[in-house]
């Protein structure tokens, strides 16, 4: 009767690593979040309001909230390497579009996102250039080879 609990359990514990070793395989290997490669240049810039959530998106010849622009284009190749940068050589993308770059010291460089083809890269927080009280996260806006953004009317 022991002998036949020890194998229940055993069969049972082997089969869960088993299945663990499986779902963590798949998860490893999610889909590959798809982006067109080649020159990502910056065609707006969005303002978020800290406090309020609120979002605003500016030209790129507008005066911004904050006093920072971000003016660095990018070439994203498939291998991963960035062209045209200064300061970062490479990058990778999640499964969700997530896309972290890299420096050349290959140390973690700035942060941004995929959406709908569309690239906002996270520059910094920064207080208000006329209230410094408030605070803005700033992001860079690309498409590739500077395609204008489509303008939707509500």
């Amino acid at each position: 009767m022991e002998r036949i609990k020890f194998n229940k359990i055993f069969v049972m514990a082997v089969s869960f690593i088993l299945l663990m070793s499986v779902v963590l395989l798949f998860s490893a290997c999610g889909e590959k979040y798809e982006i067109e490669y080649g020159d990502y240049k910056i065609v707006a810039y969005q303002a978020i309001q800290v406090d309020t959530n609120e979002s605003s998106l500016y030209g790129v010849d507008d005066t911004l909230p904050a006093p920072v622009k971000y003016k660095e284009n990018l070439t994203l190749n498939e291998d991963g390497t960035v062209l045209n940068s200064i300061i970062y050589f490479s990058y990778e993308i999640d499964s969700k579009g997530n896309i972290q770059f890299y420096t050349k010291e290959n140390e973690d460089g700035i942060t941004g996102y995929f959406k709908d083809g569309v690239m906002y890269l996270f520059y910094g927080q920064f207080e208000g250039s006329k209230d410094k009280t408030i605070k803005y996260d700033m992001y860079a806006v690309y498409t590739l080879n500077g395609v204008p953004l489509e303008t939707t009317t509500e």
